[in-house]
């Protein structure tokens, strides 16, 4: 209703977000954004590309070019860095913080679809297979029981939530 009717929307006073979650996430974006101006700490992610944008820093090495094993795209990935580095006009588009803010928004929002969409159907697929819940819930206790905690690393290395989650049963 937002994109088709969005004065109805605004008139009705409606909200896609929660405007406390999004204040959040905006606070958030921000103080990142303000750390690492101010440490010069840099990363490999989303963000710091935005980043680099705003500040002009933004370039493409031919070692940052994907390897693929399919010619044609390894083709258009350099025929796209050579229009990138053959235009001598500057992009107008200006990265305000708001702007970036956004665009993280939008990012981290699109992506919880997904994983939502995942989740829902892998407790599903669990509900109907209380035999792999049961070892699924072994592991994870086996990992409990050893004092570790669930962290990245840890559920990284789950080889059979990997299975379950990726439908190799």
């Amino acid at each position: 209703m937002a994109i088709l009717l969005p004065s109805v929307f605004e008139f009705l006073n409606l909200k896609v977000i929660d405007r406390t979650a999004n204040d959040f996430f905006a606070n958030v974006i921000r103080k990142t954004i303000k750390h690492r101006e101010d440490t010069g700490e840099k990363r490999n992610e989303f963000l710091q590309c935005l980043m680099d944008s705003r500040s002009g820093n933004l370039s493409m090495e031919d070692d940052d070019l994907p390897e693929d094993n399919f010619d044609s795209n390894k083709k258009l990935a350099v025929n796209l860095h050579s229009n990138i580095s053959q235009d001598p006009k500057p992009s107008k588009m200006v990265f305000t913080e708001e702007l970036i803010v956004a665009q993280c928004a939008l990012l981290f929002f699109a992506g919880l679809d997904t994983t939502e969409t995942l989740l829902i159907f892998a407790a599903y697929e669990l509900a109907l297979n209380p035999d792999v819940q049961e070892r699924l819930a072994k592991d994870l206790e086996a990992v409990k029981n050893n004092g570790g905690d669930l962290s990245y690393d840890v559920v990284n290395g789950l080889e059979y939530l990997d299975i379950v989650i990726s439908d190799k049963l």
